[in-house]
């Protein structure tokens, strides 16, 4: 009896060990937060801090990217069921380049991280729109030679005055377009003209030119000013009537004929004609300035 009670002893004093499966997911790093560092039309690049595990070593957490044209892939059982697989599970994995994106399209990207043990959670979605490649026109309205405000040249400069037109007419009437960056397609001085507009504003040059409806005025700047365009600004939807320049054909200012730097009706201006596609669709009349044509803008 002894024996026995003494060897019970012995079995219960021995320490117990106790094993818990890992039950703790993984925890995105920055709470979450995925940043693009550079967009393009087609491409993006996308970047993540790593996140931590309290098992797996964080070198060895794996990370899956997703892709959705929905904003529908905010938790792991969801990218798993809506989105598009972008980069396979990829141990350390905190930065990634999607590319054969659509222009002008949004996208939302998510990022899965998975430990050892197979538990998984989601970054936050971030959503993304790749960049136009166009440059679009489109009318902001008629208007006098003047443009009213530009009177008030001590206040408000003539090209900040006629570009509010088009940032309004773009808000108004022309949202749906994919352009953040937008001016008023006009030459206003010698070093502020219609052909200077990439150097001076940063609008691309080699981007087509289409109206608001994609209907393509030309194939890149240079193109848009070498004498004539693929349509009339009528065909392409960009000016039902003729139009303000201040332009030569070749889209350098007219120094003779430009409203007096735009603030007068008492002289004559250059416009262009929405009728035409040669040269005169950018200096084909010299009306009075007291007459209302309209104002063309470019966004892109």
């Amino acid at each position: 009896m002894d024996d026995d009670f003494d060897r019970a002893m012995k079995i219960e004093a021995l320490p117990l060990e106790i094993i818990i499966a890992d039950r703790n997911e993984p925890v995105p790093g920055d709470d979450g937060l995925i940043t693009n560092n550079t967009i393009s039309n087609t491409s993006v690049q996308l970047l993540w801090s790593p996140a931590t595990d309290v098992e797996t070593e964080q070198g060895d957490l794996e990370y899956c990217l997703y892709m959705s044209p929905s904003n529908n892939i905010s938790t792991p059982a969801e990218a798993l069921r809506n989105g598009t697989v972008v980069h396979v599970w990829d141990a350390g994995m905190v930065t990634a380049i999607v590319t054969g994106l659509t222009p002008a399209t949004n996208y939302f990207f998510n990022v899965v991280v998975r430990d050892g043990d197979g538990l998984n959670a989601a970054y936050r979605t971030v959503s993304i729109t790749t960049e136009t490649d166009s440059v679009y026109m489109f009318p902001a309205g008629s208007f006098q030679g003047d443009f009213g405000a530009a009177k008030s040249l001590s206040v408000v400069p003539v090209r900040d005055t006629i570009d509010s037109l088009c940032m309004q007419a773009r808000l108004n009437d022309y949202s749906d377009l994919p352009c953040l960056n937008v001016r008023a397609f006009i030459s206003v001085s010698a070093s502020d003209a219609i052909a200077g507009m990439p150097g001076n504003y940063g609008v691309p040059a080699n981007r087509k030119i289409t109206g608001p409806t994609d209907a393509t005025v030309a194939d890149y700047w240079a193109d848009l000013l070498d004498g004539t365009i693929a349509v009339t600004l009528s065909e392409g939807e960009v000016a039902p009537d003729d139009w303000w320049s201040g332009s030569k054909s070749d889209g350098t200012f007219d120094t003779d004929d430009n409203c007096s730097g735009w603030t007068s009706t008492g002289s004559k201006g250059v416009s262009g004609k929405n009728n035409k596609s040669n040269n005169e669709w950018i200096a084909g009349n010299v009306p009075n300035c007291s007459a209302k044509q309209l104002v063309l803008c470019v966004c892109w």
